[in-house]
């Protein structure tokens, strides 16, 4: 009887710490932190077992952290040794201190990590995708330490790891850390057809080709007397005796003399502004 008694109250022990962690995880779906808090700190604490597990402390670190909790949700993780071994904790943690403007100690968490904990899953794209997110806080961190090309080798596994993860391309793409053409080659490199369907990758593809098509430097046509195209459609619309439209022309000739980026952006200006003269 009393074997039967102990089995019916660790179901129904069982039962209530699921049901208080769907509540953490609709209450974070939400953005209300605090009734998530409430529930993952109850959940850690009603798990079963002398320590809590992994995916407890996670949800309850991640609620701390959205609440600007910072170093009481790295302490969460770091005190139970969990950045060694569980991955998420390791994210939130790594998130804490980047967030707290740590970016050395964000970076001694990984060294103390076990290793094999961020190598790849080739049949585990959930481990893959966590993985990703840990290389990404590793990129911020070493860009905050002006270790400019490490951050970009980091971002790079982020996206091998994870080909859908689009913050890692959004920041090499913002740190200008590869050349058109090499980001053009880094996106035909990814093992994106391991990853996920044929139409899934196509789409991918064409998703990212767009990002960087967008947002790639626009070309200066040179005309044989080496003068550029904008130069030559702002001579066309130029009138000789308007003083603002050569003071401009004069401002943009000077401009693409000392730099080409900045001279695209006043000769578009300068043509917006001759065009709406000239009507």
């Amino acid at each position: 009887m009393a074997k039967s008694e102990s089995t019916t109250r660790n179901n129904v022990d069982s039962l209530n710490v699921d049901f208080m962690r769907s509540l953490v995880k609709q209450y974070s779906e939400l953005g209300q932190w605090t009734s998530a808090f409430f529930w993952a700190d109850a959940a850690a604490a009603s798990s079963g077992s002398a320590v809590a597990s992994g995916d407890d402390i996670w949800l309850l670190a991640s609620a701390m952290l959205a609440r600007g909790e910072l170093h009481r949700a790295a302490h969460a993780v770091t005190s139970r040794g969990l950045h060694r071994r569980h991955l998420l904790c390791l994210g939130v943690a790594m998130r804490a201190y980047i967030a707290a403007k740590e970016p050395t100690t964000t970076l001694n968490l990984l060294e103390e990590c076990d290793p094999a904990l961020l190598d790849p899953r080739s049949m585990d794209q959930t481990h893959n995708r966590a993985l990703a997110g840990v290389l990404v806080w590793q990129a911020r961190a070493l860009s905050s330490l002006e270790r400019r090309e490490a951050a970009a080798e980091a971002l790079t596994a982020a996206l091998r790891a994870d080909c859908a993860c689009y913050e890692a391309l959004d920041l090499l793409l913002e740190q200008h850390a590869l050349t058109p053409s090499q980001e053009s080659e880094l996106i035909e490199s990814l093992p994106i057809n391991n990853q996920m369907s044929a139409s899934e990758a196509t789409l991918l593809r064409a998703a990212f080709r767009d990002r960087l098509r967008r947002y790639a430097p626009l070309p200066v046509q040179m005309h044989d007397d080496g003068v550029s195209a904008h130069t030559h459609t702002m001579h066309t619309y130029a009138h000789s005796d308007s003083v603002e439209v050569t003071l401009l022309l004069a401002r943009y000739e000077k401009t693409m003399r000392d730099n080409v980026s900045d001279a695209r952006a006043q000769g578009h200006l300068t043509i917006t502004y001759m065009l709406s003269r000239s009507k």
